[in-house]
């Protein structure tokens, strides 16, 4: 058994001065040790280390030793890291985009039902050209008034062409960003990994 506590508090003193004879006690506060620094900022990853009593800030684990206590803080957080990087990575491809196909930049909605609205509007303006026409798009202008406004079919192309090009754009930044974490060995390496660079 692994015991974490705070030795700034006297509670935390009086329970290790009981239960920590023979266990391993890591100073929460310990300069430079993952786990302390990591249950600063971090829930406890699942299944440990698991809170024995909140009011004596002492936290309880149970692995086999130190090390594998820190393996499985730096996996947790991995996993944390990667939520974050999708969460990121899915807010930047529909948080919309600006485009000049109609002379000024207009904002184009990138939401999941907008972008299949546009992949609907761009196969039916390659497919049917302007006889289908005319296709109508909602998009703000730049005082923000969304209005459906009229597109050529070589205006829908443009605009999804560049919507695509940025979800690929995304697509590509966060594989790189899992690439990176993955390489990571360390908890400040791990927690320098982050959508917008440094």
């Amino acid at each position: 058994m692994i015991i974490l506590h705070n030795p700034h508090s006297k509670e935390s003193r009086d329970f290790i001065a009981l239960y920590g004879a023979g266990e391993t006690v890591i100073d929460w506060y310990a300069d430079g040790d993952a786990v302390p620094r990591y249950l600063d900022k971090y829930p406890s990853p699942g299944g440990f280390p698991s809170i024995l009593d909140e009011d004596t800030e002492v936290i309880v684990a149970q692995p086999s030793s130190p090390i594998d206590l820190v393996l499985a803080v730096i996996e947790h957080v991995a996993g944390m890291k990667q939520d974050e990087l999708e969460t990121s990575c899915e807010a930047a491809i529909t948080s919309g985009l600006y485009h000049n196909t109609l002379g000024a930049l207009h904002e184009y909605g990138t939401a999941p039902t907008d972008q299949v609205n546009m992949s609907a509007s761009v196969t039916a303006a390659k497919i049917y050209g302007e006889a289908a026409g005319p296709y109508l798009l909602w998009c703000a202008d730049e005082n923000g008034v969304w209005a459906r406004r009229e597109h050529t079919p070589a205006q829908i192309e443009a605009v999804g062409l560049a919507i695509m090009a940025m979800v690929r754009e995304s697509q590509n930044k966060y594989e790189a960003k899992l690439i990176e974490l993955a390489q990571c060995a360390t908890l400040e390496e791990m927690e320098a990994v982050t959508w917008d660079e440094q």
